[in-house]
Order: structure tokens, then sequence, then C-alpha cells
């Protein structure tokens, strides 16, 4: 099931569509998968507070159901989830033309998976727990935002 967050600008709770950046403003969206509503919700807060739209699904299959209205500007996915874990996610987005290109980093407590996840094409693997710096730098190179915002 995909829930939106509610945030700053706007949008509202069980909303399927995208958040919509202000006229001229180019903000990145950002698609969260983790199944822990915990998570979904202090990453939203962070990066919704940098500036970021953002996005959550609580699992692989409502991030697909979303991948299939909307285009986010990356994903930041977690490696252990139910139905179908992170990597085999990242191989599905990737076998699909259309999101090929689209930026994904892995949020994990495992260790040793970085080279894996970076084989099927994710930019990066972040440790959890993590520092909210790390993931604002982290994101804003990906996004190429040419910022570090401070959320």
């Amino acid at each position: 099931m995909m829930h939106s967050m509610p945030l700053a600008r706007g949008t509202q709770e069980g909303r399927a569509k995208a958040w919509r950046p202000l006229p001229g403003s180019g903000a990145p969206r950002v698609l969260i998968v983790d199944d822990s509503r915990y998570i979904r919700e202090l990453l939203t807060l962070h990066l919704s507070n940098a500036g970021y739209g953002v996005f959550a699904a609580e699992d692989p299959v409502a991030a697909l159901k979303f991948l299939l209205q909307e285009r986010p500007s990356l994903m930041l996915v977690d490696v252990d989830m139910p139905y179908m874990d992170g990597f085999e996610l990242l191989r599905a987005v990737k076998s699909d033309p259309m999101y090929s290109s689209l930026p994904v980093l892995f949020l994990t407590a495992r260790e040793n998976v970085e080279d894996r996840a970076k084989a099927l094409g994710a930019r990066a693997c972040l440790p959890k727990p993590l520092f909210v710096q790390d993931l604002l730098r982290a994101v804003a190179a990906v996004a190429d935002t040419g910022r570090f915002p401070i959320g």
C-alpha cells in the first residue's frame, strides 16, 4: 500500500499522485522504500525539511505500483523487506528502460552488500543507523542539486 507522508508542501495522506514542486522550484522528488514505518517517517521528516518532495512505500510492490504512475528523482531502498528484497526491486527497476538511469541509494544494517548493490546499479549503500548529515549529503550528491541541504 502506498502512503504519501504529510509534508509542508501540502500532500495528503493516501494520495497516489506524486508531490509536485512549486513552479520554478525544481525540487527533487525522493521515493523511500522501507518496511519500517518509523524509518519512513524519520526519513520523510528530514528530507522534506531539507526541501525535497518525499513519497514513501512500505514494500517493493507498492514502490513498483508508484513507479507506474510517477517518476521520482531518486529512490532510497531498504535491503531487507517482505515480498521481495531491495536487490530484487533494484533489478526490476533497472530492467525497465524508463528507469534504468534512476539513481538508487540502498539503506541497510547488513554488512558486505555494497559490491552486490553497485553491481546491480545502486549508487551507494548507506548504513543503518544513519546520521542525518550523511543522508542529506548522499541524497544531495545523487540528486545533483549542487547544494548540501540542512534539515
